[in-house]
């Protein structure tokens, strides 16, 4: 049994780094990372419709383009609220009279990611999201909800 990793040599290395040899990485670690290209690559062409939940299953973001680009999430809990951040002006916050739980998509953001559509940015740290556009936008933790 060969436990010794695949190893290239210089004339597999092109000048911009990249392998030629996919022997490298594992088939699970390409798999994975193919998966993270197509779910958050920054510069992927803005679509009609996204959604994300963060990776505590507790809150969940959809972007729309149609009728001028929006961003709305939901945190989901003992209080159910909506932020809604549209083309113009600051976030809002809603309360929405809901039973209904989290999440419906299968698209998750994993804490350290970042996830961008259109003017929208959203970062998810260990105990927080945060989404901008241009310097309008909201921050959702467990304890903290703040629109700006």
């Amino acid at each position: 049994m060969n436990t010794q990793p695949d190893i290239t040599d210089d004339e597999d290395m092109p000048a911009d780094g990249a392998l030629k040899n996919e022997k490298v990485l594992g088939a699970e670690a390409r798999e994975a990372i193919s998966r993270a290209e197509k779910l958050f690559d920054k510069h992927a062409q803005l679509v009609e419709q996204d959604v994300f939940t963060t990776a505590s299953y507790d809150v969940e973001c959809t972007f729309a383009r149609s009728g001028g680009p929006e961003l709305s999430c939901d945190r989901f809990g003992e209080r159910h609220l909506r932020l809604v951040l549209g083309p113009t002006g600051h976030a809002h916050i809603l309360t929405v009279s809901s039973a209904e739980g989290c999440c419906s998509t299968e698209k998750v953001l994993e804490p350290g990611m970042t996830w961008s559509q259109g003017p929208f940015v959203c970062r998810y740290a260990r105990n927080d999201l945060t989404c901008e556009r241009e310097r309008h936008g909201f921050r959702i933790g467990r304890k903290v909800v703040v629109a700006y």
